[in-house]
């Protein structure tokens, strides 16, 4: 049985309109104030909400933030019913983002719709979600299951032989247990930082990053960095990273750091995809009224019945064919952080011949 909260201050109103509601299945609360009604989702939460606008002390505009104030009830469907049919607050309940704006006398036959159609749709939205979460669940349990374990085993071995007297390892064995050591710790801390990053683009927290003003900054300076920070990933796979962006410093509303994790993770990709012995090369212009940086290379490319899903949060092509070493966040991040910062990012792929992503960014 759904629940509603009814909030108005007129006796009769309000209970007549309890009287229907409670005759048509729903279980009804009513309150005669806001205050009550606070007081009372303090430890509720209604399935929907039907609020009058004008009541003592706080009204039912005052009490429609109060509610989007809490989490929990974010999704829960708000209806104003009023006395106020006036154009001004109607257009003030409507605003204010509210689901529907009835005025008395009650026409309950159209109210009564109205909440059958509002429950039905948030029931659809909770099932979507739903789904979404179990989704979520089952990649997180692959990766965890898989990409983590992968490199946690090769820690543990590692240590297991070093850690034992008898083992008797020669200078160069010690060396390349260090090593793996090192890359698989490498591993697991980028994978953990992904997952950080992408909390802080969904909480909101990373555009508190953005600088108040807009100052002058090195497309190509920012470019260098992060191909320094890929040299070894690089290396390790014999991969040649060159380089053909422009000098010169630009004024816009961007911030180089974010532009700097693009590029990385662009970077990253491109080398995880690219053939031994290939190469990976970032270019870019600087015109009036647009920066460009594309990240390309000469790997197998993308299918094109792939490429509408690749900045999917964990999305991974040919998962099961190619060991991927990663959680599939990355490109999920560069795209965020392009429009955080006013910009896009596209692909262009040829399967078998490489792949372009490009960041754009206007410029005034």
């Amino acid at each position: 049985m759904h629940s509603i909260l009814l909030v108005d201050d007129d006796d009769v109103v309000r209970e007549m309109t309890r009287t229907v509601l409670e005759a048509n299945g729903y279980a009804v609360t009513t309150t005669a104030s806001v205050n009550d009604a606070e007081a009372w989702c303090e430890g509720h939460t209604p399935g929907l909400i039907i609020s009058d606008v004008e009541m003592p002390g706080a009204d039912g505009f005052d009490f429609y933030r109060s509610v989007h104030t809490r989490p929990a009830m974010n999704d829960v469907p708000f209806i104003f019913l009023s006395g106020h049919g006036d154009i001004d607050t109607v257009t003030t309940g409507k605003e204010l983002g509210s689901d529907d704006y009835f005025t008395k006398p009650v026409n309950y036959p159209l109210l009564l719709a109205t909440i059958k159609g509002k429950l039905k749709k948030r029931r659809m939205v909770q099932q979507k979600y739903s789904t979404q979460v179990e989704q979520i669940k089952g990649e997180l349990f692959r990766m965890i299951s898989h990409e983590m374990r992968t490199p946690l085993t090769s820690i543990l071995g590692a240590a297991e032989i070093l850690a034992d007297p008898s083992s008797n390892l020669s200078a160069d064995d010690l060396t390349g247990f260090l090593t793996m050591l090192q890359q698989n710790s490498v591993r697991l801390t980028s994978m953990f930082e992904d997952f950080l990053t992408v909390t802080r683009i969904e909480s909101g927290d990373i555009a508190t990053e953005l600088p108040d003003e807009t100052l002058p900054f090195s497309p190509r300076s920012t470019a260098d960095a992060a191909l320094y920070r890929m040299q070894e990933r690089a290396a390790g796979r014999s991969v040649r990273l060159t380089s053909s962006v422009p000098p010169g410093d630009v004024l816009m509303p961007l911030f180089p750091p974010h532009l700097e994790q693009m590029l990385v993770r662009l970077l990253d990709n491109a080398v995880k995809f690219s053939h031994r012995g290939g190469t990976v090369t970032v270019s870019g212009s600087i015109a009036p009224g647009l920066v460009t940086l594309s990240v390309s290379d000469d790997g197998p490319g993308i299918p094109p019945e792939h490429i509408p899903a690749i900045f999917d949060k964990f999305y991974q092509a040919d998962r099961d064919r190619q060991e991927q070493q990663g959680a599939g966040l990355g490109l999920f991040i560069a795209k965020r952080l392009a429009e955080l910062n006013g910009g896009t990012l596209g692909v262009d792929s040829t399967p078998g011949r490489g792949s372009v992503f490009t960041l754009r960014f206007p410029r005034p």
